[in-house]
């Protein structure tokens, strides 16, 4: 029964994360994986992109973006959603799974996974990141196994496997390897023996279609979070987001054990985890590594208190009659039954509700462009030209048009994402955005300043409106080009 429980509950944390499809960047990664598919190789140069095309440019993510492409192919946008729900499920597991394993107590470790996963809520996306969220916690897992001397050469081989696919689906390898090796530093090993995991991890980084290249595209964006400011995943986190509270919750549980195992806590661990959540207080999107690396480090200083009555402090004692209580009054009365059914109306809940979100993809103003044959080219912001790029390309991913800018910060100029900022912002030279792309139709946001500002141009016709006046779409058109469509 036990096992049936955690299970149920890692299923109820990843549907509780999964929403309506509403990434504009997954369609990029659509178009990347049909073009890999069709042509049996990785790109080596861009092919999509107005100011990037024929510069080299690497697919580092292209595990993931064959895998997308294949579902989208052949089952729809219904086979994404399952896919999404299925990764939701993934990192919830991982997260259960390792947490359990490093506090050796499936009960403290569920709870502890289950609030992980929670916070990763406005993380979450069907993207090529929520796949590393997973690797990263079993990465740690298996690092904790080989620091305690537990089936060393099992732990190692599977580091390497872990390191071998995340070199294949995401740049953020480095992170792992560094976190393995803090975590085997923190728990009492020598420099070599905290090296070792690393190192092999490190080898695997050349098992890829690129040899390794993919560091210097790490490289080459390491600077990106602090210069593309206006981009929503690139910015500081704030109280007010929603997985702001989560972090500063654990990083408080965390001190307070510390405090009380002030004479043994490993400083290593204390690194990592300060690091990882400075990485995701300074950079939103690096959030949940931070969680991740919380939550493990409370996880392991749980299990070296082995259930002390006073070792952790009255929150410690608490935990502990949370646990006996569910041991003898929760756990085989019906609580399978609670859980299945909330996972239950989590489901209904999903499959009643619309697969994409059209709050946050152009789907219907670019049907609408499409309908109409507005004349290219076509500006676009930022978050909306990875569904640009899907639509305007062909089934073998090839374009049939180039897109002006997109969810790729590798690809675009820095002089275009400055023009392009400028025109987000509204400021006094957003015409330079207009310049260098010369469009003949504008998709961008009801809320942006912008389209004010081309309302009253008198150049400008706005054809198309979705959605209300604080979030949605609209397309203009050159007045020569309108061609009897009514200005809104």
């Amino acid at each position: 029964m036990g096992l049936i429980i955690w299970i149920l509950i890692a299923l109820l944390g990843g549907l509780y994360i999964t929403g309506p499809i509403a990434d504009p960047d997954l369609w990029w990664h659509i178009t990347t994986g049909r073009w890999i598919i069709a042509h049996r190789a990785v790109p080596v140069v861009d092919h999509w992109n107005m100011f990037g095309a024929g510069k080299e440019w690497r697919a580092y993510s292209w595990l993931c973006e064959v895998l997308f492409a294949a579902i989208e192919r052949l089952y729809g946008v219904e086979g994404l959603m399952f896919l999404k729900a299925a990764f939701g499920v993934m990192v919830s597991l991982s997260l259960c799974y390792a947490f359990g394993r490093i506090a050796k107590d499936w009960m403290f470790g569920s709870l502890l996974g289950l609030y992980a996963t929670v916070s990763l809520f406005n993380h979450f996306t069907l993207r090529p990141q929520a796949v590393t969220w997973a690797l990263f916690a079993v990465a740690l897992c298996f690092a904790d196994s080989f620091a305690e001397g537990r089936a060393r050469g099992k732990a190692l081989a599977m580091l390497c496997v872990v390191s071998l696919f995340w070199a294949n689906i995401h740049i953020t390898s480095i992170f792992g390897i560094l976190a393995v090796f803090l975590w085997c530093a923190g728990a009492g090993g020598s420099l070599s023996l905290s090296l070792k995991p690393s190192l092999f991890m490190a080898v695997f980084l050349l098992f890829t279609p690129y040899f390794g290249g993919e560091v210097f595209s790490l490289i080459s964006q390491s600077t990106h979070p602090f210069s593309y400011s206006t981009v929503a995943e690139f910015q500081p986190a704030q109280i007010n987001h929603y997985s702001t509270g989560f972090l500063v919750i654990l990083l408080a549980v965390y001190f307070i054990f510390l405090h009380f195992r002030a004479s043994t806590f490993p400083k290593a661990h204390l690194l990592m985890v300060a690091l990882f959540a400075f990485m995701g207080l300074a950079v939103i999107k690096f959030m949940p590594y931070g969680v991740i690396a919380a939550g493990a480090a409370i996880a392991y200083l749980w299990r070296q208190n082995e259930g002390s009555e006073c070792g952790l402090g009255m929150l410690g004692r608490g935990l502990l009659r949370l646990r006996e209580i569910y041991f003898s009054h929760i756990e085989g009365n019906g609580f399978a039954v609670f859980v299945l059914a909330l996972c239950a109306v989590h489901v209904a809940g999903i499959s009643g509700s619309p697969l994409l979100s059209y709050a946050q993809l152009p789907v219907k103003a670019v049907d609408f462009i499409e309908k109409h044959h507005l004349p290219k080219p076509i500006l676009n912001l930022f978050g909306d030209g990875g569904y640009l790029m899907y639509r305007y390309s062909r089934e073998d991913g090839t374009p049939k048009m180039l897109v002006a800018i997109d969810g790729r910060t590798n690809v675009v100029p820095f002089e275009i994402m400055k023009k392009h900022s400028s025109a987000v912002r509204g400021r006094l030279d957003w015409k330079e955005y207009f310049n260098a792309v010369k469009p003949n139709t504008v998709l961008w946001r009801t809320e942006g300043p912008l389209t004010a500002i081309l309302k009253e141009t008198g150049n400008w016709c706005m054809v198309y409106r979705d959605g209300d006046l604080d979030r949605g779409h609209v397309v203009f058109v050159k007045e020569e080009f309108s061609n009897g469509l009514p200005c809104l």
